[in-house]
């Protein structure tokens, strides 16, 4: 058994409290991770949603979509949709918990008010990092439109997981980013042992999985 490694920049808390003391909210750091971030009184106060995601040294990046067309429609951006703007921006660090609070200063949104963490791997972090950098490519080139119901900032957030690992996160039949994150709590301890079993495995991540007695790994077809 060896001290942890951080207890002198956490010096108010025992190295035996363990994340802090809030294990539901937070795991402990190893470089390994996606957090999703919402901001409660985002767009109205229907929220908004961004994330942090590393690359397979385990840098951080954030990551956050918008409407770049700010002169479109409401109606416009729910039906044929407007121009979108992905940024997907490198944080100079590989701590998880500065990282949060770089993100926090986007003076582009309401302030990030909680978060949930994702357990991943540093094989899995690079698929989710090359498909960060796909649909900020598409987005920004406007080859993929924003579009409030069908590619908003939740959508932003979901891509990169999905099409990086070949898995579906919790369906998203509301598309307002208060309703999501309150519904991505609810199952966080469901998917996060979907991701589990992916970190665990050696198959490709952009195919179906299936691991015996008929269980597929493609969790959109569960409504969970």
């Amino acid at each position: 058994m060896s001290l942890d490694p951080f207890a002198q920049k956490y010096a108010n808390w025992s190295s035996y409290a363990y994340v802090l003391g809030n294990p539901t909210k937070y795991i402990d750091p190893d470089g390994k991770d996606v957090v999703i971030l919402i901001a409660k009184d985002g767009a109205g106060g229907l929220g908004h949603m961004g994330s942090l995601i590393q690359d397979k040294s385990g840098n951080w990046y954030y990551m956050t979509q918008g409407a770049a067309d700010v002169e479109g429609s409401a109606s416009k951006m729910m039906s044929e949709g407007v121009q979108g703007g992905v940024m997907l921006i490198a944080l100079n660090t590989t701590d998880i918990e500065e990282a949060i609070q770089l993100a926090k200063q986007d003076v582009n949104n309401s302030p990030y008010t909680d978060q949930v963490i994702l357990k991943t791997s540093s094989k899995l972090d690079e698929k989710i990092f090359e498909k960060a950098k796909e649909v900020e490519s598409k987005t920004n080139s406007g080859e993929k439109k924003y579009n409030l119901l069908f590619n908003n900032c939740v959508d932003a957030c979901q891509e990169p997981i999905e099409k990086g690992l070949g898995v579906n996160m919790p369906k998203d039949f509301d598309p307002r980013p208060n309703k999501y994150f309150k519904k991505l709590e609810k199952k966080l301890d469901t998917f996060q042992k979907k991701l589990d079993k992916v970190s665990s495995s050696t198959i490709d991540y952009n195919q179906d999985i299936d691991f015996g007695s008929g269980e597929k790994l493609i969790l959109g077809s569960e409504n969970y």
